[in-house]
């Protein structure tokens, strides 16, 4: 080796055993143990969120409070119970089974065809992000997954209308 390569490796060694003194004279941190109460659970502090100023500016109403009840308990209550649960199970995934996708990937949910739907037909995208906060997420992340997946239009990926 040349001379420069050697002093270059002294130099460094020379730095290494300082970083290595440097580690061994600061002292440990100290744990103090508090005793153990079985009626005190620890819980990850609460964390304040702040709205994006992109995403403000693109959906005004997100300040607003987006988890209120638009329908009284009653008007709910009727939507809800109006048709039988298995019934609308199994006229959707029957229609579901229908929708033309890439191979290997999963059968879109009902939600997702929804959005994509009401996008298409004018309701307003502030309108249909605020119903996404209601939502499933492993829902929304497979409706945006097949969006990813296929370079075209959503609403002929998802549900063509041929």
């Amino acid at each position: 080796m040349n001379e420069a390569t050697l002093q270059r490796i002294e130099e460094l060694t020379e730095k290494v055993n300082q970083l290595l003194l440097a580690r061994e004279t600061v002292p440990a941190p100290i744990t103090v143990t508090e005793p153990e109460d079985e009626f005190i659970t620890t819980r990850a502090p609460a964390s304040e969120l702040k709205i994006y100023p992109m995403l403000k500016d693109a959906l005004p109403s997100i300040e607003e409070d987006f988890f209120r009840i638009q329908l009284t308990e009653e008007e709910r209550k009727d939507a809800i119970y109006s048709c039988p649960r298995n019934s609308i199970t199994r006229h959707v995934k029957n229609l579901s089974g229908l929708i033309k996708r890439p191979p290997n990937t999963p059968i879109p949910k009902a939600r997702a065809i929804g959005a994509t739907l009401a996008a298409t037909s004018g309701v307003p995208v502030e309108n249909i992000v605020s119903h996404a906060f209601w939502s499933n997420y492993n829902m929304f992340d497979t409706y945006y997954r097949l969006d990813r997946s296929t370079q075209s239009n959503m609403t002929e990926a998802v549900l063509p209308l041929e």
